[in-house]
């Protein structure tokens, strides 16, 4: 299985989570999640030159 599935269930799926919970901790490790995300997507291109016209 690909990342993007993953991620989209992350988010919008049958298991999907609040990344924004409300207990500090649970919040605090979602974001960095979301951040080692980001960063490993980083490697991969230069996502701020996409420009949707």
């Amino acid at each position: 299985m690909g990342i993007a599935p993953v991620v989209s269930n992350f988010f919008d799926g049958e298991q999907s989570v609040l990344v924004m919970a409300d207990n500090l901790d649970i919040r605090s490790n979602r974001l960095n999640l979301l951040g080692l995300l980001r960063n490993h997507a980083r490697v991969l291109g230069d996502f701020g030159a996409i420009v949707k016209s």
